[in-house]
């Protein structure tokens, strides 16, 4: 396997195979994301998998303002650049729960689409209603109906995303 070879360690084919009615961008059912949030100072070990949060975030508000962004919405407010026509994408499902292994909080969010910087700006904004006073769930459900780009709806720092799964139409 010559491909391997030219391959970084951490990269390996196990199978390979032709299919012409494959495309790895239309044939997407859903895509899952995880975002990692440490609340406490992580482990050193598991520092690089999730964002260390400094400040007090009201988890409960935290989950609350996530949720304000399941089903389908118009998202121009909250991803970077202007280079779709359109911004309506479907998120199935956001979840917000406790991850032993790294000692950290998970976000999962599923959809079929997604916009550049749309989960970090979705996190930075759930994040700023759960711990700023002068940011709401108000101001999210206002940037989602307006689709207006709201600069105090911050964005989430990379590290701490991870694109998790990608589930493909079965081609046959």
């Amino acid at each position: 396997w010559a491909w391997n070879n030219a391959l970084p360690a951490a990269i390996t084919i196990r199978s390979l195979e032709e299919n012409n009615m494959f495309h790895p961008h239309y044939d997407v059912v859903h895509k899952t994301y995880y975002y990692h949030l440490f609340f406490e100072r992580p482990m050193p070990f598991y520092a690089r998998y999730g964002t260390f949060i400094p400040y007090t975030v009201d988890l409960e508000q935290f989950e609350r303002a996530l949720q304000l962004f399941k089903g389908t919405h118009d998202f121009t407010a909250f991803y970077t650049g202007n280079d779709r026509e359109d911004a309506v994408r479907t998120i199935e499902t956001i979840r917000f729960y406790y991850f032993e292994q790294y000692r950290a909080y998970r976000v999962e969010i599923v959809g079929n689409k997604f916009l550049r910087h749309m989960i970090r700006r979705i996190i930075g904004a759930a994040l700023a209603a759960a711990s700023r006073d002068s940011i709401s769930e108000h101001d999210i459900t206002t940037a989602l109906a307006t689709q207006k780009v709201n600069c105090e709806l911050p964005t989430a720092p990379a590290q701490g995303l991870l694109l998790q799964a990608i589930l493909y139409k079965e081609i046959t």
